[in-house]
This record gives C-alpha cells, structure tokens and sequence, in this order.
C-alpha cells in the first residue's frame, strides 16, 4: 500500500492512502482506503484536532472506522485530549498460534487522556477509556510514568 500527505494550510495536513492487507492468517486479503487530516492550534484556540475516515472493502461486505480527536495545551505541562472512535473489528486471543481479529457488529470507544510533565525527563500519564458493543459496556483505566532516556 501507499499514502501521501500534504500540508494545505500552515499547521494543517491532509493524508490519504490504499492498501492490501489481511485482518487474520487465514482470511481473504482486503482493500482499505484512508482518507483523514490533523491541525494544530485551530484558529488559535490552542486545539489540536484529529479525524481520519478508513473504508474496508471486504468480501462479505465494507465498513467504515472513524477516528476523531480534539487535544489542548495547558500551561508548559499538562495535555488533554478526548477521542472517539467507530469499529468493527476487535482484537482477541483465541488460539495458541496467535491472534484473530474477531468481526463484530459495531465497538464504539470514548476516552479522554492527561499527560502531566513533571521534569525534563518524568511524565505522568492517564487515560480511562469506554467501549460499547452490542450488548456489552467496557471501561478501563490505565495510568502510567514514563522516563525520557537522553
């Protein structure tokens, strides 16, 4: 497969792309276009917006998975952001070999994120998260620090 990206705007890219790829070892390859953009600082508002739209083209029919995310800048050390997101596929373990991607009707995600620079080389991060498929609802929270090695 292939993408190209543009910078259209100062601050504001645009990318598209196609590929052939397989969801699982065993399964028939599938054609997935991309289309999506990202900006910073958006009418100097100091938000950053992220969206990206991919087409899967299967045999047994395509789908969309969307992507959508708004972050902001608070001060020298903090980073918010909220995203959503649509999909049908979902990860799972089922067999020794390795994994298969199991189809679903529709996951929907939420989540929102902080990141909180405590030192040139310390970083705090959070994150809680939820999912909704048919007939089951998921929240998760993940927490973290991270060390920048220089």
């Amino acid at each position: 497969g292939g993408r190209v990206s543009a910078e259209v705007l100062k601050r504001v890219r645009v990318y598209a792309g196609v590929s052939r790829d397989k969801n699982n070892r065993d399964g028939d390859a599938t054609r997935r276009l991309l289309v999506g953009g990202y900006a910073t600082n958006v009418l100097k508002t100091g938000l950053d917006l992220s969206a990206s739209d991919s087409l899967m083209d299967r045999a047994s029919g395509s789908y969309h998975s969307r992507y959508v995310q708004v972050g902001r800048q608070f001060g020298r050390r903090l980073y918010l952001s909220g995203d959503y997101s649509t999909s049908l596929s979902v990860v799972r373990f089922s067999r020794s070999d390795g994994l298969v991607i199991e189809t679903r009707p529709e996951t929907t995600r939420v989540s929102g994120s902080a990141t909180a620079t405590v030192s040139s080389s310390w970083s705090l991060m959070g994150t809680v998260e939820q999912t909704w498929e048919t007939g089951l609802t998921d929240v998760r929270a993940l927490t973290g620090l991270t060390y920048r090695i220089r």
